[in-house]
């Protein structure tokens, strides 16, 4: 029996490698808890499977990237990770590894305040984001349910 030849199959194989690259120094499943999926699917789609579209627009809007350059990668025109930002938003750019920090510290606030059955107004809400977002950066460590409830101990 006579294989198939597939001429694109290299650039679908890389693209583990592109969600590998967006995920940067943080864990699988620290990525995956921002993506709010579970950890062995980071798994599977950094070995090569490819993510649903909801999936594929949640790591691109991560990373920073266009979904084009997660699926067939870029031509070093400001499509890659580190170089895409929105028109118009070149003072906001963030690595890619910041964005996805952000996301964690914003699911894990959620949870807790969900869990916890707290009403935040939005400004008390930003405030503890950029509470949870600093301390994350000052320690390099992913946030924790504890970490947002003890900033919330020490707030009142």
């Amino acid at each position: 029996m006579k294989r198939n030849h597939y001429p694109n199959i290299g650039i679908i194989l890389k693209v583990g490698e592109r969600i590998r690259k967006i995920r940067g120094e943080m864990t699988q499943k620290g990525f995956a808890e921002a993506l709010g999926i579970k950890q062995n699917a980071i798994s599977r789609y950094e070995s090569g499977r490819i993510p649903d579209d909801v999936t594929l627009n949640k790591i691109a809007a991560l990373g920073g990237v266009t979904i084009d350059w997660l699926l067939r990668g870029g031509d070093h025109n400001g499509t890659g990770p580190k170089d895409f930002v929105p028109a118009g938003n070149a003072h906001m750019a963030k690595t890619p590894v910041e964005i996805a920090l952000l996301a964690a510290v914003i699911a894990t606030i959620e949870e807790v305040i969900k869990e916890s059955r707290l009403r935040l107004d939005n400004c008390q809400k930003a405030r503890l984001i950029a509470r949870v977002y600093e301390e994350c950066q000052t320690t390099v460590q992913q946030p924790s349910s504890q970490q947002v409830q003890k900033i919330l101990l020490l707030a009142d």
